[in-house]
């Protein structure tokens, strides 16, 4: 039997990509508030302490934002910590 193939519709495609780009921000906490939805009972969401809540303020005050500067300053501390240990 034949398969009825799909053809895609690239300028559809292109134009809701371009709808999700130029809206970022709106795109990222809407995704974000999907997965807490679906996980908010988890063991890693309870831990953080959000206690069930699933909106995504209450995330963003119980997770602390990571930057490359905070990650870069901890592993050269631990890295100077490690060096100093071995002399």
């Amino acid at each position: 039997m034949l398969e009825k193939i799909e053809i895609l519709d690239t300028e559809k495609m292109v134009e809701e990509f371009e709808s999700m780009t130029k809206d970022a921000e709106n795109v990222q906490n809407q995704t974000l508030k999907k997965i807490l939805e679906e996980n908010g009972s988890s063991e890693y969401l309870q831990n953080l302490g959000l206690n069930s809540r699933t909106d995504p303020e209450s995330f963003k005050a119980c997770v602390p934002l990571v930057t490359v500067m905070s990650s870069t300053c901890l592993f050269v501390r631990k890295m100077e910590l490690l060096v100093m240990s071995s002399t």
